[in-house]
């Protein structure tokens, strides 16, 4: 399901876009390579030393509070990166907090709430048709309709698992 917000019309919306385009090609597009190879992987092996990697960690990093964009700079992130010493590298989320390994990172929630720049980290669950005013499913409900600052937002009744992205 895409949603889109109402209330942003013409320049405005276009700036609007331009940004969270923006934002969203600074957290995927970060170029970052490890010095040490301890910084742990969601695999439960490390992430390998001197080899260039692109984009930001994911790593579910909830009880630590340390998503980049939000929590941290991606200043800070890349200066840890730098620091064989650094968190990254000297601690291991892998066992005490679910789906994390590395104590910086973000989930699809933090990204796209950074890409769109709200003042706080959201699950679009949050945001969903029947939850917040001004939320409008896109019409029609297609890729070829879909625009920079739609958000996918899907929500499976009737299961135990549910995706949010």
């Amino acid at each position: 399901m895409l949603l889109t917000c109402l209330g942003l019309q013409g320049a405005e919306a276009q700036i609007w876009q331009e940004r969270a385009a923006e934002h969203a090609r600074l957290l995927s597009q970060v170029k970052w390579t490890p010095v040490a190879g301890t910084m742990p992987n969601r695999k439960g092996g490390f992430i390998e030393a001197w080899k260039e990697n692109t984009g930001v960690l994911y790593s579910s990093v909830r009880s630590q509070g340390r998503y980049i964009g939000f929590d941290l700079g991606l200043r800070t992130f890349l200066a840890a990166v730098e620091n064989p010493k650094s968190v990254l590298y000297t601690e291991d989320l892998m066992g005490k907090v679910s789906n994390a390994a590395a104590f910086y990172g973000a989930v699809c929630s933090s990204y796209t709430s950074y890409a769109l720049g709200c003042g706080i980290w959201e699950v679009s669950r949050r945001y969903g048709p029947q939850v917040s005013e001004g939320i409008v499913l896109v019409e029609p409900q297609s890729a070829k309709s879909a625009q920079v600052g739609d958000v996918n937002y899907t929500h499976c009744e009737g299961t135990s698992r549910r995706s949010h992205d």
